[in-house]
Parts: C-alpha cells; structure tokens; sequence
C-alpha cells in the first residue's frame, strides 16, 4: 500500500506545475522517508528518475524540512525542463 502512494506522489512531483502542490507532495513523500527510509528508497529506485544522485541528496536531507522541500522544488523544476539529473 505504502509502495502505490510513494509511486503516485513520486510520478506527480515529476509533472506538478504548481509550487504549493510540489511542497505538500513533497511533505508526503518526507513523512513516509522519515518513516520507512530503506523501503521509500527501494519503492524510488524503481521508478524513473528514483535513482538518480538528485534523488540521493534529497533522501539525505529528509530531516531538514525547509532544505527537502527546497530541493524538492528544484528536482522539480528540472525534470519539467528536461534536464539531465
């Protein structure tokens, strides 16, 4: 179940347009990482982009809200832009 909602909230980051939302999906995706580190990791790498290095520094930053969501927004930004992370 876990697994489902890290990949929709995780596929939704990748296409959201709007910041508020990118910051609320990124809150999901940090309370679960928080929660269940290695299974959030595991769920991540397999779905495009979910292993990337940008992804890696974002799971290290997980309890440092301000600085996760920051990066968040950043990854964000960049796989909308098509930019190679």
């Amino acid at each position: 179940m876990g697994g489902n909602i890290i990949g929709v909230v995780f596929l939704k980051l990748q296409s959201e347009l709007i910041r508020s939302t990118t910051e609320a999906l990124a809150e999901i995706l940090m309370a679960y990482a928080r929660k269940y580190p290695l299974e959030t990791r595991n769920c991540l790498a397999l779905l495009p982009n979910g292993n990337c290095a940008m992804m890696s520094e974002i799971l290290s930053q997980v309890h440092k809200a301000r600085l996760f969501k920051q990066l968040v927004n950043k990854f964000n930004m960049q796989i909308r832009k098509g930019a190679q992370i």
